[in-house]
């Protein structure tokens, strides 16, 4: 929902943000999304401003009892369905720190109310 809402304030933007929640391996893997920290909704492409933002949500991921289990992307352009350049850079990065992350590509229009306005992939499918 966070993810959905952050896109919707920003209709003219690329945002971002990342998954929290739980992971669990072995035969039945599974990832658990259980909440979304809104990162950008400009200047998507600044390393050092991730950085800071990473390293805050992590520290609150882990005083709360949970991980970063992924990144959600909603682009500028409701017609784009796909990871622009540097949301895939960051897509990659959050799955070099956290193996088995998701990417959630959020589009947000108001015509997709009526249709699905998520889609899920696991790292190795972008």
């Amino acid at each position: 929902m966070t993810a959905t809402l952050h896109a919707a304030a920003y209709p003219s933007c690329a945002v971002n943000g990342l998954l929290l929640g739980t992971q669990s391996s072995g035969v039945a893997a599974s990832t658990v999304v259980t909440s979304a920290v809104p990162l950008f909704h400009s200047n998507l492409g600044l390393a050092p401003l991730y950085d800071v933002a990473f390293a805050l949500v992590e520290a609150h991921a882990q005083a709360t009892g949970v991980a970063v289990v992924g990144y959600y992307h909603a682009n500028a352009a409701a017609s784009e369905t796909d990871l622009t350049p540097v949301a895939r850079r960051v897509a990659d990065a959050v799955a070099a720190a956290h193996p088995g992350s998701v990417v959630l590509l959020v589009r947000a229009t108001l015509a997709s109310c009526k249709r699905h306005v998520l889609g899920v992939c696991d790292q190795r499918e972008i």
